[in-house]
């Protein structure tokens, strides 16, 4: 049965209105395109060879003459097109259209094909196609954002070839957020990925963290533990060797600490506590502060 042809636009996008991000699928939107109006040739060539036969009859029975030769031909000429329809419909879960294009195959076989049989076809599937795609969401990424969408080496390929999959993935994550808009929900990620590199600073300095095991204890109380740590090993170098190289490791573990009380003040806690929202912007530079730190931790501290 043909379906009704549409008036609603092919891709009625809703770029900020997303149920989950991770549910979005990546697909060649382009190929599409282009097979749809690959089906709305083939529907006026078919037309216009039917007319043509209606015009010559001796055209018609010549067709008919050829029989299994001319299906094959018409097999050969619609199944790349057809398979190439049935993966985005799978990839977007259009069942009808899926369903129409097992039909399509079915007609391609039967032997009282014909060219008005194949305008008909070309023109129902196009048709439904489009009227599916009406019930689908699509989130758009403006330019400057796609160098954050499905981003694996956010902070540069050395620094993520060499940490942890935890930390991959929440920079992944913070990276999706910015292409999404949902700026606020990146600086949570970034967060996540700073609080990572504060439970390997404590692990690094080896800090014993009361009452509770690392990944139960707050900011607050690891930055207390780091730095009373820092304390009695600055305390322990001898006056007569300051500015040595051990001086100078403690200095660079005192700036990473001074890094994180920042973050935990000025991002983690309003993040957290529903105490402010972030524009673009502002998680665009809170992003490169946290690839910043990052950096200089991973010179001296494991975060594999």
């Amino acid at each position: 049965m043909k379906t009704p042809r549409t008036t609603e636009p092919l891709l009625p996008f809703s770029p900020k209105h997303l149920i989950s991000f991770w549910d979005m699928i990546n697909f060649n939107a382009g190929q599409l395109f282009r097979n749809l109006d690959q089906l709305r040739t083939q529907a006026t060539l078919a037309n216009q060879r039917a007319q043509k036969e209606n015009e010559q009859p001796e055209l018609r029975e010549a067709r008919e003459q050829r029989g299994m030769n001319w299906l094959i031909d018409q097999q050969q000429a619609f199944y790349p097109l057809l398979r190439s329809l049935e993966v985005d419909a799978d990839l977007l879960g259009l069942e009808i259209t899926k369903s129409q294009i097992a039909e399509f195959r079915i007609r391609l076989m039967e032997p009282q094909l014909t060219f008005h049989t194949i305008e008909t076809e070309c023109t129902s599937l196009r048709d439904s196609i489009i009227t599916n795609l009406a019930s689908r969401k699509f989130a758009f990424i403006p330019f400057d954002r796609i160098k954050f969408f499905e981003q694996d080496a956010l902070f540069g390929a050395p620094f993520h070839a060499k940490v942890s999959t935890a930390i991959n993935t929440e920079i992944k994550a913070a990276a999706n957020c910015l292409a999404a808009d949902l700026n606020t929900a990146a600086v949570f990620h970034l967060m996540r990925v700073a609080e990572r590199g504060l439970h390997a600073l404590a692990i690094d300095l080896k800090v014993p963290t009361k009452p509770y095991p690392l990944e139960f204890s707050g900011w607050k109380g690891v930055i207390e533990d780091i730095d009373q740590e820092l304390r009695k090993r600055k305390a322990a170098i001898q006056p007569v060797i300051r500015g040595s190289s051990k001086d100078e490791e403690l200095d660079f573990y005192q700036g990473l600490l001074t890094n994180l009380v920042f973050f935990k003040d000025a991002y983690r806690n309003p993040v957290s506590h529903l105490r402010g929202d972030f524009d673009e912007l502002e998680a665009r530079s809170i992003c490169i502060k946290v690839e910043d730190f990052m950096l200089r931790l991973a010179k001296k501290v494991p975060l594999a």
